[in-house]
């Protein structure tokens, strides 16, 4: 078994470190596999009053250029680590993207396999579910490495930051584009 080293949460208030487990990884069935870390996240499950982090990582196939991303999720005073469904073969984070918490959800910016089909990933903290929203269609298209997902009075945004302008897309109807 493989792990990525532990999680340190410090709370500045009580000034205290909580040191979190490591996320223990399955054994590669094959040799020619790398496993990647993705975006975190640290979030708060208002159902449960219980605060949650989340670790995703990737198992990629050097030879097929094939890729597994799984999520774990920690609930405070667990003790243990917990794997949630996959995310679907076809979707990627990307490791650099921002994130932001909105509608008791993590998001980030996930890419279809070919990185030409653009999404919002979302983890829901009360049902540890995973959906997907597919972004627009719009100037974005030929900026789209510097896309930053953000929130906006309350709505999920998209924004490019271009040398002579922002690009802003606000999500007004959430989940739908």
């Amino acid at each position: 078994m493989s792990a990525f080293s532990s999680f340190l949460i410090y709370n500045p208030i009580t000034r205290e470190i909580l040191e979190l487990p490591e996320v223990l990884l399955p054994p590669s069935p094959e040799t020619n596999v790398n496993y990647l870390r993705g975006p975190s996240g640290f979030a708060f499950d208002a159902t449960t009053s219980t605060y949650k982090v989340v670790f995703t990582w990737v198992l990629h196939n050097m030879q097929n250029g094939m890729a597994i991303t799984a999520v774990h999720i920690y609930s405070l005073g667990s003790g243990w680590w917990r794997r949630i469904e996959d995310l679907p073969t076809f979707l990627h984070f990307k490791s650099d993207s921002s994130q932001v918490f909105l509608n008791g959800a993590l998001h980030w910016e996930i890419n279809g396999v070919d990185y030409d089909e653009p999404y919002i990933g979302a983890i829901d903290i009360a049902t540890e579910k995973f959906i997907a929203i597919q972004q627009p269609l719009t100037d974005f298209e030929s900026q789209r490495k510097d896309v930053i997902v953000g929130t906006l009075r309350g709505y999920l945004t998209l924004v490019v930051d271009r040398p002579d302008q922002f690009l802003i897309w606000v999500m007004k109807d959430y989940g739908v584009v």
